[in-house]
Order: C-alpha cells, then structure tokens, then sequence
C-alpha cells in the first residue's frame, strides 16, 4: 500500500476524536477549528510496549509523523501522562479503559504459531466477515502482523464515553460487549484469533508495509453493530447472568490504581495484597479473567518495584479462585487504609 493509504486509515480511525494539529511547532496551515482534548500512545517496538516505553500524543499530526512507530491505541483517551521520562520514549501511563474518551474502533487480532502465518494470498480473510441473518459486517482495513493479521472494523460515528450519576459507563459496557462478539465471530470461523486481548488497548499502527487491504465504504453505526451483539447474545446465553456489584469505577479503586505502592514492609499491606485486592474487586465486577491480567501486567509495570510475571499471574487466578468471596471486604478495607492512608 502507498504511505498516503496508511496516512488515510489512521485519519479515518481518530476521525474528530483527536486535534489535527500540534500544539506546538505544527507545520500545517491553522484551520480555525478548536483545540480538542484527548490523546493516544504509541510505542516503537513489542519490547518497548511491553516495558510500558512510548510517547503520547495529542494530535494527529504527530502520529502521522511517528516514523518507524510499530504500536499505538486507536481509541482515543482523556489524557496521557508519564511515570517517568527518558531523553527518547517515557514510561506511559494513563491507557486504561475507564479514562476511555471515545471508541472508534474495533480490532481483532489473528495470531498464527511461529512459522505458521500464512501468506495474504493464502489467507482466508473472509474469516473477518461477520453475517447474521440479515447483518454483514466487513473490516475497514486489514493489517499483516509478524505472526498474523489484525482487522480495523471502524465505526461510522465515535461513541463517546461518558461516566452515568452511578458511577458507570454504558457505552463502555455495551461498547464492549460487542468487542467480545465480534472476536467470538470470529474464532469461529478462524481459532487463531486472541479472544482475550484488552478490547482497546494497543495495536498495530497502519503503515505502507503492514496495510493489505483498505475498504473504506465498511463502516457500520454503533447502533447497528449493538442490536447485532445483543442478537446474538440472546441466543447463546444459556443462563441468566449473576448479578454483581460494580467495584471497579469506585473512588477507593481508583486510589488504589494510581497509588504507588512499596513492599510489605511492618503492616503487611505490600503490592502483593494492593494487586490482590484490585483483581478481587475486578471479580466481584464481573471482569473476565483475562482482562483482569492485562490491568494487573500494566499495574505492575507502573510500579516503582514492578512484580515478578509469575507473581501477576499467580494473584490473578488467586483472585478468580473464588476462595475470597468472605474476606473480599476485609482485605479491601485494610488495603485501602494502609496504602491510602
């Protein structure tokens, strides 16, 4: 694909979500519009994403300009900020769903074993078509990846993301809702395709080397793509769905999200249990397990003195053991008084 396609995928993704020009040192003609808020993060390599290592950006200009950038969220957030900054890159922060400003988006991604990626012309992209009954949705652009391919399935309008008196985000809830049943669409035409990624987090940035296959008439409304998902929920839900208790857009998660927390040291109350009590909460809030690690890596990434891997991952299915349903309260109420405190 020509450098121009790619440049025009990524204006289409942000659409109006996103400023167009830098604040400072833009090199584009003003055209009178007003500045708006939000930004997104890019990263330079798998190692550096993984590292939390990127830069944000508050405009669409800079992610034009984002040469040799290989990661980056589609889907615009409030804001961006840094833990740390380095001459280059910085340690990001603030690419969690809650601080969502508007989804454009969603991507899917398929992921092959090494050495099993078949070539474009070999692959079968009708995988990504998505039809039921009368419904037909195709992705707006296809990317190569090193082990795969990733569909960009972009909306004809941003869904804005706005916090209710009680606390929750409808939009974010339905928004994701459809992320899972477009993925279960597709894993069942194509069982390489990663289920449990973050719905909007980080993905490939289109580019002239990555970017096999553009269809920009493919852009369905939300409100198409949500009677869909409910659609086809209804008809493979076997049960009822258990009533839980949002606790994940609470004041005292929050605190415990942004705190920086030491090791245990005198009350006991170290990262270990601040990690615990975060995914005990996401639990208790109905949170897929899988969703749960990804906050939990990018939590422990953040940190000062980050977690092992394997203790993530242990805490994490400590928390979806079910063992804590009794001393869930307790261990929140202590964690919250000795870290916040």
């Amino acid at each position: 694909m020509r450098k121009t396609d790619a440049a025009d995928a990524i204006k289409t993704i942000l659409g109006e979500t996103l400023s167009t020009r830098r604040y400072k040192h833009s090199v584009l003609v003003p055209d009178g519009t007003a500045r708006k808020n939000g930004a997104v993060f890019v990263c330079w390599s798998k190692d550096l994403l993984r590292a939390a290592q990127g830069v944000v950006m508050t405009s669409q200009e800079a992610v034009l300009d984002a040469d040799g950038a290989s990661h980056w969220t589609p889907n615009v957030f409030r804001y961006g900020t840094y833990e740390q900054r380095g001459p280059k890159f910085g340690t990001i922060r603030g690419h969690m769903e809650r601080n969502l400003k508007a989804i454009t988006t969603f991507v899917v991604d398929v992921d092959y074993p090494a050495g099993e990626k078949p070539d474009y012309a070999d692959f079968d992209s009708s995988c990504f078509t998505i039809q039921q009954g009368e419904a037909l949705f195709e992705p707006t652009y296809i990317l190569s990846t090193p082990h795969g391919y990733q569909a960009y399935y972009v909306m004809a309008a941003p869904v804005w993301i706005r916090r209710s008196e009680d606390g929750r985000y409808p939009a974010l809830a339905s928004a994701k809702r459809v992320s899972q049943a477009i993925r279960t669409a597709v894993a069942n035409q194509n069982v390489y395709t990663d289920t449990g990624a973050n719905d909007f987090g980080f993905f490939r940035l289109p580019s002239s080397d990555n970017l096999v296959e553009v269809d920009e008439d493919a852009r369905p409304t939300f409100a198409a793509l949500q009677a869909w998902s409910m659609a086809v929920g209804g008809r493979q839900q076997a049960a009822p769905a258990k009533r839980v208790t949002d606790q994940v857009h609470t004041q005292w998660f929050e605190a415990l999200t942004q705190a920086q927390v030491p090791c245990a040291q005198g009350s006991g109350y170290g990262r270990n249990n601040t990690l615990l009590t975060l995914c005990l909460a996401q639990y208790a809030s109905g949170v897929s397990e899988a969703e749960a690690f990804d906050y939990a890596d990018q939590w422990s990434s953040f940190q000062h003195q980050p977690l092992r891997d394997s203790e993530v991952r242990a805490i994490v299915r400590s928390a979806y053991s079910g063992r804590y349903q009794g001393a869930n309260m307790r261990l929140r109420a202590g964690t919250v008084r000795a870290v916040c405190a």
